[in-house]
């Protein structure tokens, strides 16, 4: 039995003088304002109203239950409102791991916007381009760029990233520019660990069909961003994100080679340490980082 609906019920009466009316305020049939004052009345052990065919009265019991009554219905309405505020007043420490990539300008940009308008939050974020585990790594989310080793995660796919091959002048002018695939086998490669697995193998598509070139190199690196740098020093050909190379690209510092080819497009998870009983504060960074990374980062 709700013991509140039923104070209620009976608080309206009592100001209304009225079943019928307690009944329209509250949405409800006049027969269960009836039955809830029926069954106060028994919960109680007292009679509440004096009925008549016209018009209802309360009893002394009732007049003394009603300032009872009103009190405590005061108090559970200032105990929603409380637990409504704490729900509002969005706030509390995020661990976030970010693959080192997406960490650049326009990402802050988005994270500056965001904490302005909830300024009680604070983000702890930690750059890696490893899978993390969110629960094992006591991470409120984690962003991962290719697929997943663990299907028992909770995920959301939130975007691709496009793959874009490149290199610099002078390295194109003393090896000549690869017209195919198969041509490099003559090139040099920038070494880095793909998203999804450690190969210096790099995917095409032609006619959908996917093949995988090996290719030589002198080097390798641990992250994309040395990849860059590397392939800025004319030291080979590489393959990266298209938005990361976007200003090198407009400046001429870098060249794209076959581009006539569909290079394979790595999918981006949000990974999650809980999805049930989710925290507003956690909605709202979740709802931000799948827009932040789906709209930025994949559109380009």
């Amino acid at each position: 039995m709700d013991k509140i609906y039923l104070f209620r019920v009976f608080a309206k009466s009592f100001e209304n003088n009225s079943f019928s009316k307690a009944a329209k305020e509250l949405s409800i049939s006049r027969s269960s304002v009836t039955i809830a004052i029926k069954d106060l009345e028994n919960l109680l052990k007292t009679q509440l109203f004096h009925r008549t065919t016209r018009k209802i009265s309360p009893t002394q019991d009732g007049l003394l239950f009603y300032n009872e009554c009103v009190h405590i219905l005061s108090e559970v309405e200032r105990a929603k409102k409380m637990f409504s505020r704490v729900g509002s007043e969005i706030s509390g420490t995020i661990k976030i791991s970010i693959p080192r990539f997406i960490l650049e300008k326009r990402f802050f940009d988005s994270l500056k916007y965001f904490t302005e308008k909830y300024e009680h939050i604070k983000f702890l974020i930690k750059s890696s381009d490893d899978f993390i585990n969110p629960v094992d790594g006591g991470f409120d989310f984690v962003v991962h760029v290719g697929n997943l080793p663990d299907s028992s995660i909770i995920v959301k796919s939130i975007g691709k990233i496009s793959m874009i091959n490149v290199a610099s002048p002078s390295y194109l002018k003393k090896f000549g520019i690869p017209n195919t695939p198969s041509d490099l086998k003559e090139h040099l490669s920038i070494g880095y660990p793909l998203p999804h697995n450690l190969e210096s193998a790099r995917p095409f598509v032609n006619n959908e069909i996917t093949s995988k070139i090996s290719m030589n190199y002198k080097i390798s690196v641990d992250n994309q961003e040395k990849a860059i740098l590397a392939c800025l020093s004319g030291m080979g050909i590489t393959q990266v994100p298209k938005f990361s190379v976007e200003k090198y690209i407009s400046s001429g510092e870098l060249i794209p080679v076959l581009e006539s080819y569909f290079n394979e497009s790595y999918p981006i998870h949000l990974l999650f340490s809980n999805r049930k009983n989710r925290s507003p504060k956690l909605d709202a960074v979740s709802k931000w980082v799948e827009k932040t990374i789906g709209n930025i980062f994949t559109t380009i």
